[in-house]
């Protein structure tokens, strides 16, 4: 768990790291990945029911746009990571993967969509070749010219309104969240703050950030990602 601070609001959500996105992974084609996935969250946690919101406290992790085997220890979306426990992911990147971005969230099956509300998602960037591709895309672009690379990472962690059945303030009481994590500090207009967001706020974020500004000078070029 990490408190993150989305302008005057103070989450506190499973992340990855303490980051609202996750780290971005620069990977090339053809490179082996070892990814080291530790489980710091507790006990207790729902269990049941087995195709219904469950697993508060468990998770795993799945990729998408690698070229890469679904059998362990590579990208097997069944890993079931409890309260406490780790795993070490193997990638084998394929030589001929697309370069591109792609990206990466929680995937245990009855916690994925609670977690990935969370904030448990972040980018993958596969390197581009240089002689793949074209000059004026080269001269913005990572490794060489990152000052011009600018990654956007869109995440719904500020859906609480429940619009769809599944507001973050629900998916929590559905869940049987640890209500420390709440927001049920009462307010000024009456009732909780859990309450007001759940009338009010339905955003996604940037970044972790609404509605945040990127200053360019004129005529130049950026790479939005």
């Amino acid at each position: 768990m990490a408190d993150f601070q989305v302008e005057w609001l103070t989450l506190h959500r499973r992340t990855y790291n303490g980051e609202i996105p996750g780290a971005t992974w620069r990977i090339k084609r053809g490179d082996k990945v070892n990814l080291h996935l530790n489980n710091t969250l507790t006990e207790p946690e729902k269990l049941q029911p087995f195709n219904g919101f469950r697993f508060t406290n468990s998770t795993n992790i799945h990729t998408h746009g690698l070229h890469i085997s679904s059998r362990e220890p590579e990208d097997n979306i069944f890993v079931h990571l409890k309260p406490g426990q780790s795993y070490n992911y193997k990638y084998n990147i394929d030589p001929d993967n697309p370069s591109g971005t792609y990206w990466y969230h929680s995937h245990l099956h009855g916690a994925s969509l609670f977690q990935v509300h969370s904030g448990m998602a972040g980018m993958i960037i596969v390197d581009d070749v240089k002689h793949e591709t074209p000059d004026h895309l080269w001269k913005v672009s990572c490794p060489e010219h990152c000052e011009h690379d600018i990654q956007l990472v869109f995440q719904p962690i500020l859906e609480y309104r429940n619009l769809f059945g599944n507001g973050f303030s629900t998916l929590q009481m559905r869940m049987q969240d640890n209500q420390l994590f709440w927001h049920t500090n009462i307010i000024s207009s009456g009732g909780t703050l859990a309450q007001w967001l759940a009338r009010n706020i339905y955003l996604y974020t940037v970044n972790g950030q609404v509605k945040p500004v990127v200053a360019m000078p004129t005529g130049q070029t950026k790479r939005f990602r």
